[in-house]
């Protein structure tokens, strides 16, 4: 998961250039990609991709990022993705779609033999070349690449709903949907506005924690900070130089957030809330009951995924 593995910066490669050679798929979009307008080049991570026409043969950085595709209405161009041991498709996945390796960081040999032509990234780590692909080695295929997020290696994630925005228009240019993607950025921009007026002014000091293999974890970037920020609430851990950081209990038990958000990774809400609780006992959210959960898989997955989970959390901040 890029909240707990985030790699080391990838070695400086050469920029590359994206040559697809297979026709486009059908496509559920109001209006379907064809080649007009092209070529484009989209910028991640620092590096320049041009792309001839719409990706046909897209692998996937982690499984629910296709829910942005779907609203995009490009969800067809979906070969495959990665990750699969730590997440899963959504519900209602165009069928086909191949799991093209369980790890994180996929190895060279599979991500070559499922001859992407668009490589949709979860983080930059995933492409760091050291027993894995790399981006020479997508290069070499013809491959572009899309960080989601802006989880770049050198270069902290954008805090804020525009970094959201900004993948939704991105995409929207690779796939050659501009016009859907200005649509769904305003309705990204309504479900925002409508979640905050349903918080009715309230405002809360909230941190986002997760407990993963005994070590406590706090978020305080992108996307928790994008969330807390956009409902109008006060991100407890805003001080944090890392977006996402082990903390030691004692610097927890100093703190005093209003809410505890739990990030829970393995379906189990139940558990993880009792293992936060015992770990942060005493402080002001546990004696107050005052912990919510969230799915790590929406966190991971970006895009409008974020906007659900806002939808969720500012649900659960409303019946406090």
């Amino acid at each position: 998961m890029k909240l707990l593995l985030r790699s080391a910066v990838a070695t400086a490669v050469s920029l590359a250039a994206v040559a697809c050679s297979s026709p486009a798929a059908p496509v559920a979009a109001s209006a379907p990609p064809s080649a007009t307008g092209y070529p484009v080049t989209v910028s991640s991570c620092g590096r320049d991709f041009s792309y001839a026409k719409p990706p046909t043969r897209v692998v996937l950085g982690f499984p629910g990022t296709l829910d942005t595709l779907t609203a995009l209405g490009v969800q067809d161009s979906v070969h495959g993705y990665v990750l699969g041991s730590l997440g899963k498709l959504p519900a209602g996945a165009p069928a086909g779609i191949v799991q093209v390796s369980p790890d994180y960081t996929p190895s060279r040999e599979s991500m070559l033999g499922a001859q992407p032509d668009l490589f949709l990234g979860n983080d930059e780590g995933q492409l760091t070349g050291e027993g894995t692909v790399s981006y020479d080695d997508l290069a070499g295929i013809g491959s572009g690449v899309y960080i989601m997020g802006g989880y770049c290696a050198k270069a902290p994630a954008g805090r804020t709903l525009d970094t959201i925005e900004a993948d939704v228009t991105n995409l929207g240019r690779i796939f050659g949907v501009d016009q859907r993607a200005r649509e769904l950025n305003q309705e990204i921009e309504t479900r925002v506005a409508r979640a905050k007026a349903s918080l009715t002014g309230k405002q809360l000091r909230v941190a986002y924690v997760q407990s993963y293999n005994g070590k406590l974890y706090a978020n305080s970037g992108y996307p928790a900070a994008t969330i807390i920020e956009a409902l109008g609430q006060v991100n407890e851990f805003d001080d944090l130089k890392q977006s996402w950081a082990e903390i030691s209990r004692e610097d927890a038990l100093h703190r005093k957030p209003d809410v505890l958000i739990v990030n829970v990774s393995d379906g189990k809400p139940d558990a993880a809330v009792a293992e936060i609780s015992k770990t942060l006992a005493g402080t002001k959210a546990v004696v107050a009951g005052h912990l919510l959960t969230v799915d790590a898989a929406d966190f991971e997955a970006g895009g409008v995924s974020v906007i659900r989970q806002l939808e969720d959390v500012a649900a659960q901040l409303a019946k406090l």
